[in-house]
């Protein structure tokens, strides 16, 4: 790896021109969707409910952890912490005063996207700067705005912390690589350690989905701890960054607590992530102290090895539910149905999601492998180790394919370079060959798919519009309108009605009450179900277009669902005049 601080640091052209090629393209390719997508504000449920929130939020000036008209009234907690809130707040503030915040948020929204990739695409530039000639570290900003797992959590109109959390990993994972490969001196001041710590924070505020990824830079300054005992640098930058991480992380749970704070939730910034860190400062510092001790290597080894896993040992007594992933959240009996009707949970299941989702990051992983075999280093093996980890986390979950493919992104700069320094000798034809079979690779490769099977696919049928029914929900403020589990967030954001439950596991309870009451069957003359009563629903709103849902796909066809499908509407709901142009049927509960 160069050492040279110039070759590892993008200028201030090069840091303008990604960011603007990012947010740019990102804006483009948004721009051609709105034509493709029916009019609306935002691009998924998740965007709206967090604006809802905000607007909850707002009305009560103060700062609240649920959706207040969720769960039939009784209200639904959100994992998330309030620094995305707060960054949306100050993007609509400079238009509230004109447009009051009502209004002025959705812009916030739109602009979010572009902003967060233009960041994303700088910082993938910067990491992969070390290994890449100045001239190809563009390609990391563009390959990074046209992944699918990166685009779909950056487009205008998506309102989400996912970019911003793989925004802090990409910069965790940059700093590390810097303070492994540049010699430091004994000091806890280190730059690059400070910078980790911040940026390990800043991502555990956004979601503790950001810490293992965090801890896996952490270890890449550990290993490098182990196998050079005669740098004392190495103790005092991880020291520097996870003193940090518990520093600002303990401000971050004092300026924004959960609703319980004495509740160690594992979903957001809590007391049992400061206890990890505080716990890892902990072993970092005794780290420094082996160091003063002059141990010999073999001794060293044992006794760092000792703390670390005494350190993680701890935290998982403490916090045994960790071990459980999702399910440590969620109840066993409910987590399988209710993960179930959520896609990005999904895990790949085909040939061509594999290579839409796995193929950026399964080259990222061919690329470390090179560098680990040309430099026979450990520290890159563990590098390749770690991204093989990622592809292998995406192939479950295909939401955390986008940190594989930040990795891809990285990879392809550094492959370039790689590839045109083997074929130096070679005629200037053979290596412009070369760079585009790699540049077609990463940026045409997950589009491989679709284009194979004879293009775009055949065009939805049409989407029915919340924004067209909405003007007839008016009428039912504060009534609890059983529909579609993905729709609620779009109601509560354009209606004042009550929902019955969304995908959100601060109300398990909501959903599966939502589900049950789909799946409920009657002969349509002994009154309502009592599984529909159970919701408190007073009103029933139906997509005409909706196939049949996941939520009665494992029961014969004749639920409440189908039922109203097939236009067999039973004799306790009666039908609500709606604009037949929004594509709904809306029923009053007798």
């Amino acid at each position: 790896m160069a050492h040279s601080a110039t070759f590892a640091r993008l200028t201030r052209g090069q840091t303008l021109a990604c960011f603007s090629l990012a947010a740019l393209i990102d804006l483009a390719i948004g721009a051609w969707l709105r034509q493709l997508l029916p009019p609306r504000e935002l691009l998924n449920p998740d965007s709206y409910m967090r604006l809802v929130r905000l607007h909850d939020l707002l009305a009560r000036h103060a700062p609240l952890d649920a959706v207040l008209r969720d769960g039939s009234g009784i209200g639904t907690r959100l994992h998330w912490s309030h620094l995305l809130d707060s960054l949306l707040l100050v993007l609509a503030a400079p238009l509230a005063p004109w447009l009051g915040w009502q209004a002025a948020l959705p812009w916030a929204g739109l602009a979010l996207g572009p902003l967060v990739a233009g960041l994303l695409g700088t910082a993938l530039a910067w990491a992969a700067a070390p290994l890449s000639d100045p001239a190809w570290r563009w390609t990391a900003a563009l390959s990074a705005t046209l992944m699918l797992p990166i685009l779909g959590y950056t487009l205008p109109g998506v309102v989400h912390h996912h970019a911003l959390v793989a925004l802090a990993v990409v910069m965790c994972a940059g700093w590390a690589a810097r303070a492994v490969a540049t010699p430091t001196v004994a000091t806890v001041c280190t730059p690059a350690g400070i910078h980790l710590g911040a940026w390990a924070a800043f991502g555990l505020w956004l979601s503790p989905e950001a810490m293992p990824l965090a801890l896996l830079a952490f270890g890449a300054i550990g290993l490098a701890w182990l196998l050079q005992p005669g740098e004392r640098g190495h103790a005092a930058t991880l020291a520097a960054a996870t003193t940090t991480l518990a520093m600002l992380a303990g401000l971050a749970l004092a300026a924004d607590p959960p609703a319980d704070a004495a509740l160690p939730a594992l979903d957001r910034l809590s007391s049992a992530w400061l206890c990890l860190a505080l716990l890892g400062a902990g072993a970092a510092w005794c780290f420094v102290g082996i160091d003063r001790m002059a141990l010999a290597p073999a001794w060293r080894g044992l006794a760092g090895g000792a703390v670390a896993a005494g350190a993680a040992i701890a935290w998982l007594a403490l916090f045994p539910d960790a071990l459980r992933g999702p399910g440590g959240i969620v109840e066993a009996a409910a987590s399988q149905v209710f993960f179930a009707d959520i896609a990005e949970m999904q895990p790949v299941r085909s040939w061509p999601d594999a290579v839409t989702f796995l193929l950026p990051g399964g080259f990222a992983a061919m690329v470390a492998a090179v560098v680990a075999l040309r430099q026979r280093s450990f520290l890159w093996a563990y590098a390749t180790a770690c991204v093989v980890l990622l592809v292998l986390v995406a192939a479950t979950h295909r939401r955390f394919s986008t940190y594989g493919a930040c990795a891809g992104a990285i990879a392809l700069p550094v492959a370039i370079t790689l590839a045109s320094a083997c074929l130096r000798d070679r005629p200037p034809v053979v290596a412009a060959a070369v760079r585009l079979l790699l540049l077609l690779l990463v940026l045409v490769g997950p589009y491989a798919p679709p284009l194979l099977a004879g293009g775009a696919a055949a065009a939805p049928a049409a989407a029915c519009s919340v924004r067209a029914v909405a003007p007839a929900l008016d009428g039912f403020a504060g009534q609890v309108v059983l529909a579609d589990v993905s729709l609620s967030p779009e109601l509560l954001y354009r209606s004042r009605i009550l929902t019955v439950g969304s995908l959100y596991h601060g109300n398990v309870a909501g959903f599966l009450r939502l589900r049950a009451a789909w799946r409920s069957r009657d002969d349509g003359r002994s009154g309502v179900p009592p599984d529909v009563a159970a919701t408190g629903a007073g009103l029933v709103l139906f997509c005409r277009h909706a196939g049949r849902t996941r939520l009665v796909a494992d029961l014969p066809a004749d639920t409440l669902w189908d039922r109203i499908g097939r236009g067999e509407v039973p004799a306790w709901l009666e039908e609500v005049p709606v604009d037949p142009a929004s594509g709904f049927r809306l029923f009053r509960v007798r």
